[in-house]
């Protein structure tokens, strides 16, 4: 029994919900050991107890690594258009830029001091025009954080019901312990002498 897909120790790992829902999936680049660091870390919190715990603490495993896929995402998404935001932001505060933002994200020393100036005349940041971008973004932005913030919502749920189902049981062991109790005392009241 103590090699069975079934036991104690294999459950902790994870293996049963591995034999039935395979393998995480993964985007190009992503770190699969962290995941395996976080599955790890949430096993050996959790301690499922049997299958249906396991497949549980699999789902929170994988909502918190979706969120930060998701968090990861929507900054790579508003780093991906900063360029634009930044072109339509120096179009607003300076005219006749033109280039100017291409070369900034293409790193060039000079772009990025020119934009640097024109930034510190007009008394704005880096954010200034970070915030300008998520405004010109905003429905991808709100859609990207809805799905972070229900992955969030998923996930405090299967942990609701993960302590639910342990008080049940845990009230099901002491209705059972004062049971068999009252019946051994019954039984020790009547035992003839």
């Amino acid at each position: 029994m103590e090699n069975s897909p079934h036991s104690v120790k294999n459950i902790s790992k994870g293996t049963v919900s591995r034999a039935l829902f395979g393998p995480p999936a993964f985007f190009e680049g992503e770190d699969q050991q962290a995941y395996a660091a976080l599955s790890d870390a949430i096993f050996n919190t959790v301690k499922p107890t049997d299958v249906i715990e396991e497949i549980w603490a699999r789902d929170v495993i994988d909502h918190v690594w979706e969120v930060q896929r998701l968090r990861k995402l929507r900054a790579a998404f508003l780093d991906a258009r900063l360029v634009i935001g930044l072109q339509e932001f120096l179009d607003e505060i300076d005219q006749g830029q033109d280039g100017l933002s291409d070369r900034w994200v293409l790193r060039d020393p000079e772009a990025i001091t020119k934009v640097n100036e024109l930034l510190k005349a007009a008394d704005l940041s880096m954010d200034t025009v970070m915030a300008f971008t998520v405004s010109l973004y905003m429905k991808e932005f709100e859609n990207m954080s809805r799905l972070i913030a229900t992955a969030g919502v998923r996930r405090d749920d299967i942990l609701r019901e993960i302590e639910r189902s342990r008080a049940v049981f845990a009230e099901k062991l002491r209705r059972v312990t004062a049971q068999t109790e009252n019946a051994q005392a019954d039984v020790v009241i009547e035992a003839p002498e």
